[in-house]
């Protein structure tokens, strides 16, 4: 359990304290000690140059709004008018591992189409998915050999807290994917994320899937890793032939062949769907 205070300075928030408390043991006089340091502080940023930014304050705020769900159309419009923020066709949410740099604070907060939010040790952007910024930002972040998940693009900043969840859950799989790769999109990898979701998965694989898996290793065939690539290059053949490196007249016989041999059923989207959510489980790369 913890204990969330704000500080303020003439009606204005300036910003939180957060201690964590024992629940058995808390006690009144832990709340105005805690009060008492946001007092203090409120005077320390007050005094500063942080503090004495009411624009950054307040678009702060709204940012906090926006990603807590709780901003409304006319925090919008709002922030609009005062230009700290500005509506585009299209957004993205970033999320990646707090990195405590100016740099990087600069390039975002300084910027009305980039949005900087921080909570439990996560950055959070909310940015025009089209801006050179955000393109920065991504290389920045990779070239220091962080990673960062990406939400679905969106038209409705309104949207913001629910992307922002995609976001944290793309950067929470990259980061224990053991794979040593920056970019970590929810759209890409929201299907295998809802499978390892699943309780008892071995139970849900295709059991054509594991006869495939099964017939490869008695026969030193590629069956499966066909399949697969089948479906990531979205049943397109000549990009399917091409990633594997196969004339399309192999690849055809190859998929007769599969078609034969395990009795599937590739028109069939039931199918389809199933074979996909079965090719990766991580249970079926452990088998």
């Amino acid at each position: 359990p913890h204990l969330t205070t704000g500080i303020f300075w003439e009606n204005n928030i300036l910003g939180s304290i957060t201690v964590l408390v024992d629940s058995c043991n808390y006690t009144k006089e832990q709340d105005e000690a805690l009060q008492a340091c946001a007092d203090a502080l409120a005077l320390v940023l007050h005094n500063s140059k942080y503090g004495k930014k009411e624009l950054r304050t307040e678009r702060d705020r709204f940012a906090s709004k926006l990603f807590r769900g709780l901003a409304a159309e006319r925090d919008l419009e709002n922030a609009e008018s005062n230009e700290y923020f500005r509506r585009s066709r299209r957004y993205a949410v970033l999320a990646t591992d707090y990195i405590p740099d100016s740099v990087f604070e600069k390039t975002a907060e300084e910027n009305y189409r980039i949005l900087l939010y921080q909570r439990e040790g996560i950055t959070y952007l909310l940015a025009d998915a089209a801006s050179s910024e955000l393109q920065t930002l991504q290389h920045w972040i990779g070239d220091r050999g962080a990673r960062y998940g990406m939400s679905y693009s969106f038209s409705d900043p309104l949207l913001t807290s629910r992307m922002a969840k995609q976001a944290r859950a793309a950067l929470d799989f990259g980061n224990h994917s053991g794979i040593n790769e920056a970019e970590w999109k929810f759209p890409e990898h929201a299907l295998k994320m809802a499978v390892q979701q699943i309780p008892e998965v071995s139970d849900y694989i295709h059991p054509g899937i594991l006869e495939m898996a099964e017939y490869d290793r008695e026969n030193n065939t590629e069956y499966l890793e066909t399949m697969k690539q089948w479906l990531l290059n979205k049943m397109d053949y000549s990009a399917t032939a091409k990633a594997m490196n196969l004339h399309r007249n192999s690849l055809y016989y190859r998929m007769e062949r599969i078609y034969e041999l395990f009795d599937l059923e590739f028109t069939d989207m039931n199918t389809d769907v199933q074979l996909y959510l079965s090719l990766f489980t991580d249970v079926l790369s452990n088998d």
